[in-house]
């Protein structure tokens, strides 16, 4: 009898541990069901001439600067502030070779090469408009406030996609993170930009 009943409460334990790790499986799957379920955001610029729809694993979050329009960071899940690609679209000044000479500026190379020249250029149209697409790698000194010196982060990548419009001037699409994670989200970065709506 003693025997019978040891049996029995082994097999309610293993009932109750196998309930157990179910439940800890189900909570673990939530935050990917939720990041399957994200939608893309439209953008809409230059006055909603201007159409883009942003990849679903962009994180849209309040820009930091009112001169941007719209900002985003990757991964989604990323603590706040610690998210190592930001992305950003607005409006800006200057031409086209006056910007991207700009963004050169802001790498350096390992070896102390030209950052222009390790860097990538191509254009395409899309919907009626030029784009002008740059792959820019190196170290990247991020842009800083109060005096400190910029900080320096190597193997990071600039994406950016120059939108010229035909009465609305230019605008900017620039993603910056690690190299490996830009590459990672190139593909879907220049498919954004073929994919633009203009009106």
């Amino acid at each position: 009898m003693k025997r019978f009943a040891f049996l029995l409460l082994c097999v309610v334990c293993s009932g109750l541990q196998a309930q157990d790790t179910k439940a800890d499986k189900t909570a673990e799957t939530k935050p990917a069901e939720a990041k399957a379920d994200a939608k893309p955001v439209t953008m809409e610029l230059a006055g909603g001439k201007v159409m883009l729809k942003a990849p679903a694993e962009w994180k849209q979050v309040k820009p930091k600067f009112d001169i941007i329009n719209y900002e985003f960071n990757y991964p989604a899940d990323a603590k706040a502030g610690e998210a190592p690609v930001r992305v950003t679209v607005s409006g800006a000044t200057g031409g086209v070779e006056a910007n991207m000479d700009r963004w050169f500026t802001q790498f350096t190379q390992p070896d102390g090469k030209s950052t222009k020249d390790a860097s990538k250029v191509e254009s395409f149209e899309a919907s009626g408009l030029k784009v002008t697409f740059v792959t820019i790698p190196g170290t990247f000194a991020e842009m800083s406030f109060g005096g400190k010196p910029p900080a320096k982060k190597e193997k990071f990548m600039m994406l950016g996609g120059i939108i010229e419009t035909k009465q609305n001037g230019l605008l900017f699409v620039k993603l910056t993170g690690p190299a490996a994670d830009a590459e990672k989200l190139k593909d879907g970065f220049v498919k954004m930009l073929k994919e633009l709506e203009a009106k």
